[in-house]
């Protein structure tokens, strides 16, 4: 089942994106202003520019703080939707 979730958060002081993979079990993404679509094997975040796409088995957020989230779960690939870079 997947959810959507729109823009949850101000966009005027996000000018970059910043993401760490940590041995495909856990991913941080700085820079993001909300959550596009959410299920347990795709979670798509909104960037400045585009969005990621992250792929993988068991997906959860973990944490979900100002312009900030961490996803665990099994983390197939990231894909890059948009102008992102």
């Amino acid at each position: 089942m997947r959810n959507k979730v729109y823009d949850t958060f101000d966009t005027d002081s996000i000018s970059s994106t910043r993401i760490e993979l940590f041995d495909r079990k856990k991913v941080i993404v700085e820079g993001c202003y909300g959550i596009k679509e959410y299920s347990d094997d795709i979670i798509q975040i909104n960037l400045p520019r585009g969005s990621l796409i992250i792929v993988g088995e068991r997906l959860e957020i973990v944490i979900l703080t100002g312009h900030e989230i961490t996803i665990g779960g099994n983390i197939i690939s990231l894909e890059f939707e948009g102008n992102v870079l």
